[in-house]
């Protein structure tokens, strides 16, 4: 037995309310607005689609986009991204031999980042109509803030994070 696909349920449902419609017109003298008609399918079946399509997600050791993963710290990569999804970037078990500069960007998405205790930080964080939250339990929802533990020594290597998230959430925990 062959199982129809969406595309070919939809437009046999279409062809079957047309023929329907077809056969009030001439039996009964109704008349239709078909190009009204058609435009809603059309809508109907856009909607249908992405509501119902595969989901398209992608993910790496850097980036995320439609859907959820956790991120580990590379040396070699300088922004880590999750896009519309959900992640955590661990930064716990690092080590900082010369200070250097990471972008992390959450953007319609829920993010999480996880620094060790022992790990020399400094924290730039920029929101716009967002949730960005430190291991202290600041916030920022519009605008920037730094935040920095009560360890962090300038003197010595250290990690600076540029945290920006948009339309969205991002916590921060040092664990």
């Amino acid at each position: 037995m062959k199982v129809a696909t969406f595309h070919g349920l939809f437009w046999g449902i279409a062809l079957i309310i047309l023929g329907a419609g077809l056969m009030a017109r001439y039996l009964y003298q109704v008349h239709f607005q078909w190009f009204r008609i058609f435009i809603a399918f059309i809508f109907i079946y856009a909607g249908l689609w992405l509501l119902l399509r595969p989901k398209f997600e992608f993910s790496d050791s850097s980036f995320i986009l439609f859907s959820q993963g956790r991120m580990h710290y590379d040396e070699s990569r300088k922004d880590y991204t999750v896009l519309f999804g959900s992640g955590t970037l661990d930064l716990r078990n690092i080590e900082i031999t010369r200070t250097r500069t990471i972008e992390i960007n959450g953007i319609f998405s829920e993010s999480t980042i996880r620094i060790g205790k022992d790990v020399n930080f400094r924290i730039k964080a920029d929101a716009a109509f967002a949730s960005l939250a430190a291991p202290d339990g600041r916030t920022v929802s519009f605008g920037s803030q730094q935040y920095q533990p009560s360890w962090f020594n300038p003197d010595k290597p250290y990690l600076k994070i540029r945290a920006n998230v948009v339309f969205g959430s991002m916590r921060v925990y040092s664990d």
